[in-house]
Parts: structure tokens; sequence; C-alpha cells
């Protein structure tokens, strides 16, 4: 903001004060006005005289006040339950493909968003970013979270997805990294062709190999 900006923003704040029976020093004024310099003037000058139409707290507006009415909080509830349902979405589009991927002219590879790579990881961060991966991850990996979607009503689903995404929000305002959590991809699912008595015993010798993975 320019100066005259600031002396313009700085008298009505101050009548705005004295309307709920307040008074600022000069001291307190700078802070507040310092405090969002970064925003546009008319941005400003708008919200306060929003509070002064609307608001029954009783007290003038604080620079904290002024920032929420000018960019409104994000919910998280809002935000995990488009992402529970982008990851829904995601189970139905890809489901086995995302455990194994697609056999192409040079090798194997996943989509995510419509563009081919080499590995499934990356394939998930493209789609989902860094949150949907990590709430696959806390789910135990793409093949728990598929069958959860299989086997849970829809609404259901979302609703479990949902809570496990706004922990995972939680965890990357402590900092952590989501992208780089990692969850090894299940283990492939064996296909048998069962062609006579040994080979089927043999394959059954196997099932029960892997059932104790």
């Amino acid at each position: 903001m320019t100066q005259q900006e600031r002396n313009t923003m700085g008298e009505y704040w101050v009548g705005l004060a004295q309307m709920f029976g307040r008074d600022l020093s000069k001291m307190s004024l700078k802070i507040m006005l310092d405090a969002i310099d970064d925003l546009d003037f008319q941005d400003c000058m708008n919200a306060l005289s929003k509070w002064a139409q609307t608001s029954k707290l009783g007290r003038p507006p604080l620079p904290a006040d002024l920032r929420d009415m000018i960019n409104p909080p994000v919910d998280d509830r809002a935000v995990a339950i488009v992402m529970a349902r982008k990851i829904d979405k995601s189970v139905r589009d890809h489901g086995w493909a995302w455990d194994h991927g697609i056999m192409g002219p040079d090798g194997v590879y996943y989509v995510g968003n419509g563009k081919p790579f080499a590995t499934w990881k990356e394939a998930v961060l493209e789609e989902l970013g860094p949150i949907g991966w990590a709430t696959i991850c806390q789910k135990g990996g793409w093949l728990q979270t598929r069958n959860s979607a299989n086997d849970m009503e829809e609404v259901n689903f979302i609703a479990q997805t949902r809570d496990q995404i706004q922990s995972t929000m939680q965890l990357e305002r402590q900092g952590v990294d989501l992208a780089k959590l990692d969850m090894p991809k299940p283990k492939e699912e064996t296909h048998l062709r069962i062609a006579g008595k040994t080979d089927a015993l043999s394959s059954l010798t196997k099932i029960k190999e892997i059932d104790k993975c």
C-alpha cells in the first residue's frame, strides 16, 4: 500500500473503533496497518465497511478479521469430501490397472490424469496429489483402498476416507512431506491356469502360500 492509502485506511479504522467505543493508539494503529500491508487497499476498505454494516461483535476488526473476510479460510471438511470423492472416482476409473499397470510397447505404465507414468506413485501424485497419496498409504495401499471401496456403500467409503484425509491434512500442517511417504504396491494377483490334477494341486499349494503372506 502507498502511504496515502495507509493514511486513509488508518483514519477509517480509528473512526470505526470509536463507533464501538474504543480508542486506538498511534502505535496500535501502525501495528495493525503493518499486519495487512500486503493486502489490496480496496479489498481492505471494503472489508472495513462491511464490518461497520454487519458486525455484532461490539469491537473494531483486528487484522486477522480482515484477512479472513478477504480470503476466507478453507473448510477442511469440505476439502476432504472433495478429495474423498476423487479417490472413489479413481477406484472406479483405474481399479486393477493401478495394481499392475498397463502393458505398452515400451513396457508397463500407469495413467494419472490421462498421462502415462513409469510408476504407480507418480500416477497417483499426478491425479490425487500428496494428500491423496498419503491417504492411500494410510489405508494400507491401493489394493486395500479399492477393496474397501468395492466392499462398502459408496457413501460410507467416502465418509471414512474423508475422516482419514482430515487427519492427513493435520500431518501436512505439522510439516510432514506427504509426497515422501511410501507404501509398496500390493502383491500382484496370481492368475493360474489349471490343466490337470497335478497342476491343480500345485496351484492350490501356491494359493495357500500367498494367503500366508
